[in-house]
Parts: structure tokens; C-alpha cells; sequence
């Protein structure tokens, strides 16, 4: 029955694998402890709205938080952040905090979050990212990586679609036995 829990400033190492019995928590604050990782079965605490990890020894975060579909604040600034999963930019968040963490890039996928209005990263050492993106405006990045993204699917679609007009060729030079390649 719990629907918020904040455990924040008590020093903690861990998290139990227990929380994912938690269903109805909706605000879970932790920041400020010395949590070095979240249990993947934090995906059974599917009504999670706001999620406070700030302030602790994050390395990584599990793919399996892209399973919260309510979440609208996910705050990680703070941590040791190598990377962001690409699992988690399916999340609907309004609020993405990354600052001061150790991230060199960010997953394309992240300009797909239209829903996203506010994105911290300074104080990561991105390098595919121009500094200006840092402390820019969210929706200039978000249209960024969105083209980065698009780039990337627009060369394989050209791929695909060559492969597929080969194929649609070749079995029609089987049933016509003439073959034109442009």
C-alpha cells in the first residue's frame, strides 16, 4: 500500500530486490546515500512517478526502468553514469537529470522523448555533443539527436529499400526472364 518512500541521507548501500513488491509506490527518493546499483525488479513498481537516485555511486542503470511507463521525473545526477540505456528512452519523463556524471555520449534514441522538457548534462564529459547542447535549450538537443537518429535509419532504409527493388526485380526477372537494373 505504500506510495512514497524517502530513505534519502541515511547512507545506504543498497537496495533490497524486494522493492519490486512495492506496486503502488508512485515517489521513491534515495538520493544522497551510497547505493552503487538498482535492481533490475525495480520494473514491478509500475506506478512510479518520480524517481530520486541523485547523490549516490551509480554506475549503470538497469533497461529494465524503461518498463516504468508513468514515470515523469527520473533524477541521477550525481552518480558515476558511464552510459544512458536506450531501453530507458522509452520512458514518457518530463524531467531527465544526467548532470555530473561521467557520460562520454548519449543514445540518439533520447530526441524520440518529445515528452521531455527539461534535460540536465552539464558536468559530463560528452564528446559527441557540442558544448552548447550542455546547457542549451532542451528541444534544440532533443531536435539534435533526433537528426542523428534519423540519419542513422535513413541509411538503412536506403539499404533496405535497394535490397528490397533487387529483390522485387530479381523475382520478376524470374516470371519474365529479363532483368533491368538501373
Amino acid at each position: 500500500m505504500l506510495t512514497e518512500f524517502n530513505a534519502s541521507k541515511n547512507l545506504l548501500n543498497g537496495i533490497p530486490d524486494s522493492i519490486g513488491g512495492l506496486s503502488r509506490l508512485i515517489h521513491l527518493d534515495l538520493h544522497q546515500n551510497r547505493i552503487s546499483s538498482i535492481p533490475s525488479s525495480i520494473m514491478g513498481c509500475h506506478s512510479l512517478a518520480e524517481i530520486y537516485f541523485g547523490n549516490n555511486n551509480l554506475s549503470t542503470v538497469p533497461m529494465e526502468i524503461g518498463a516504468l511507463s508513468h514515470l515523469g521525473t527520473l533524477d541521477l545526477h550525481s552518480n558515476q553514469l558511464k552510459e544512458y540505456p536506450v531501453e530507458a528512452c522509452k520512458l514518457n519523463l518530463l524531467v531527465l537529470d544526467l548532470s555530473n556524471n561521467s557520460l562520454s555520449g548519449l543514445p540518439a534514441e533520447i530526441g524520440k522523448m518529445t515528452t521531455l522538457r527539461k534535460l540536465l548534462l552539464t558536468g559530463n564529459p560528452l564528446r559527441t555533443l557540442r558544448s552548447s547542447f550542455d546547457t542549451g535549450p532542451t528541444q534544440a538537443l532533443l531536435k539534435y539527436l533526433r537528426g542523428r537518429l534519423s540519419e542513422a535509419e535513413d541509411s538503412g532504409a536506403v539499404i533496405t529499400a535497394k535490397d528490397e527493388v533487387i529483390a522485387m526485380a530479381t523475382r520478376l526477372s524470374i516470371t519474365s526472364k529479363v532483368l533491368h537494373l538501373l
